[in-house]
């Protein structure tokens, strides 16, 4: 083991100490010998960011008062929340 890979689990095992099980250590390992030297999550370009505004939060609780068993898409299509 190479000691930017060492370094990685260190890392990954402080990250992680309190939660970390064999197979997340055994998948850190995995990633640090695929040449992975980061602990942090990448960045998703497809993962869109929540956005939560008072408007649409309106919105929704309106929605909710008027039909309790309203639909999530029939929340999405009257609000365009998916843009």
């Amino acid at each position: 083991m190479n000691r930017s890979v060492g370094w990685c689990l260190v890392q990954g095992y402080k990250a992680l100490q309190h939660f970390s099980s064999y197979s997340t250590v055994k998948n850190w390992y995995n990633e640090c010998n695929r040449g992975r030297r980061s602990i942090h999550d990448e960045f998703r370009v497809r993962c869109p960011k929540p956005v939560v505004v008072p408007e649409t939060t309106n919105a929704v609780c309106k929605l909710i008062k008027q039909d309790l068993h309203v639909s999530y898409r029939e929340i999405d299509v009257s609000l365009d929340i998916r843009r």
